[in-house]
């Protein structure tokens, strides 16, 4: 009779625990960037064009250009020049050039009257010539080794085509070339542009043995992009559902005992969702325009870390920061990254599982406490709920 009366009273005492449970599910929006150096978001139509101008040194090669020096040949080369990128990878480019040609001559074209070999016939050649083109770059860089925003070199060969004009001539032109682009800034590049291209035999107005003439140049110059002028990563959005259990206080009035002696003994229902939001948001300070933790702010971390570990469920938001009134967007924007993921992986690092942890950036911000902007140079940890 005991033994029955103690049955019963277990499952009186289940039934109420149960009956006052209530299952209940939270909606989690997670929204991650990816760490794939060759997944970018596709920008704006109008975002990351760029102009550009620069100078240096050209040369023609016609039909009896091989017979003179050089030195004797080589003239100033002007270009500038307006282009957009689609992609890290994949840009196109309008290049307007133009300057003076110096050759020889046989049939008096372009001659300027001045004899260079009596021998064979050849007369100094002079006439100016300009070219208009459309390139396609491709940024092999990015394309091989990921896009990176601040690396210092980038190696672009283009191809294109374009026409090439004197006052007496209009031909197609076909044209390759290599872009060496070196960082100066967010906005500026120095570059060293080679190109190359063929245009017909009778551009220079004296018609040899060869199909195709061609032309060199080597220039130097600048670029300037506007904005937006970089890549943002790419970002996964994941919604995920979490149920679980509130369940009520266990009832003790309602378990039956088998004896006054006796008693059903049913530990206490744990609620982890209750755990979970009694972590209070902790927020980590940084020095102006820095990113490094200093050791109070890790320590903190690793107590934080402990407290995470023991809980081993639910997920934290950490959500980076910058002072909107110290220095660039453009440079907050970074700043509050690289302290969201400075602190995301020391967090990894003291043993907190990566699933328990997402991070975002806010860019620059104004005074969010105390009207004391060293509190906006910050990263806040707060439970997503």
């Amino acid at each position: 009779m005991k033994n029955e009366k103690l049955l019963l009273g277990l499952f009186l005492s289940i039934l109420s625990v149960t009956a006052k449970a209530q299952i209940k599910s939270d909606t989690i929006i997670t929204v991650e960037e990816r760490t794939d150096k060759y997944v970018v978001e596709t920008n704006r139509f109008f975002d990351n064009w760029f102009f550009g101008f620069g100078g240096g040194m050209q040369l023609y090669m016609g039909d009896h250009n091989r017979q003179m020096k050089i030195e004797d040949r080589l003239t100033p080369a002007a270009t500038v020049f307006v282009g957009k990128w689609f992609s890290p990878g994949i840009g196109v480019r309008l290049n307007l050039s133009g300057g003076e040609f110096h050759g020889s001559t046989q049939n008096g074209s372009y001659s300027n009257g001045s004899s260079y070999d009596p021998s064979q016939e050849l007369d100094e050649q002079i006439f100016k010539a300009g070219a208009v083109r459309g390139d396609v770059l491709f940024n092999m860089s990015n394309i091989v080794l990921g896009y990176k925003e601040k690396r210092v070199y980038n190696l672009i060969p283009y191809a294109g085509l374009g026409w090439a004009f004197t006052n007496e001539a209009r031909e197609l032109t076909a044209n390759i070339g290599l872009l060496n682009s070196f960082r100066l800034s967010s906005a500026w590049d120095f570059n060293i542009d080679i190109s190359a291209g063929l245009v017909n035999d009778r551009f220079d107005g004296e018609i040899g043995g060869a199909r195709e003439e061609g032309f060199m140049s080597a220039t130097v110059g600048f670029t300037y992009k506007f904005k937006n002028r970089k890549w943002n990563r790419a970002k996964t959005k994941t919604i995920s559902t979490v149920a679980y259990t509130s369940a009520m206080p266990i009832n003790t009035s309602q378990v039956v005992y088998a004896s006054e002696a006796e008693a059903c003994d049913i530990p206490e229902a744990q609620n982890t969702i209750n755990t979970i939001n009694n972590i209070s948001p902790v927020i980590i300070s940084f020095v102006i325009d820095k990113s490094e933790l200093r050791n109070e702010a890790k320590q903190n971390l690793m107590f934080l870390a402990e407290s995470l570990k023991e809980i081993n469920s639910g997920v934290f938001l950490i959500s980076g920061y910058a002072d909107k009134w110290t220095g660039s967007a453009e440079r907050n924007e970074t700043l509050s990254r690289e302290r969201a993921e400075i602190v995301y992986q020391t967090l990894v690092e003291y043993g907190v599982p990566e699933v328990m942890l997402q991070y975002e950036s806010h860019g620059g911000v104004e005074n969010m406490f105390f009207n004391d902007p060293s509190l906006s140079r910050a990263v806040i940890i707060k439970s997503l709920k």
